[in-house]
């Protein structure tokens, strides 16, 4: 929550006050921010995703190179592969999570952040300008 919410919510000014808007235009504004923020923890959770997936494969080729050179034999060299097989299988998931968080989640936010948020060259987003345009011409008193 922004430090201006917190100024409204803190006096109790509703929305429909005269020149209590400004909540709504501070919501367009954090908009964007957040877009670019969840876009981020998109990002770093694909990170972790794909370090997860690289030490599990490690962590299988280590073993499986381990139990081809070692004593184990019949039932407890099947259990051995079983697991590693396992581990094998639960990376393919994890990138697949990679992948999808990359391609579908994380593309999909910033396609509608683009179309619903139009930064100019210098100050505030488009839509937050417009709302604290909108809403002053609305409220003003020289009507």
């Amino acid at each position: 929550m922004s430090s201006n919410d917190e100024a409204v919510i803190a006096t109790g000014d509703s929305f429909w006050d005269v020149g209590c808007y400004k909540r709504t235009v501070t919501r367009a504004e954090d908009g964007a921010k957040l877009c670019s923020e969840f876009m981020t923890l998109i990002q770093e959770r694909a990170e972790i995703e794909k370090h997860y997936v690289k030490s599990l494969k490690a962590w299988s080729h280590k073993w499986n190179d381990s139990i081809a050179k070692g004593p184990e034999y019949g039932t407890m060299e099947a259990t051995w592969q079983a697991s590693l097989e396992e581990a094998e299988s639960l990376a393919d998931v994890h990138l697949g999570i990679k992948d999808k968080l990359l391609t579908d989640v994380q593309t999909s936010i910033k396609q509608w952040k683009g179309e619903n948020y139009h930064k100019p060259m210098v100050g505030t987003y488009k839509e937050a300008k417009q709302l604290d345009d909108d809403f002053r011409k609305v409220t003003s008193t020289d009507s």
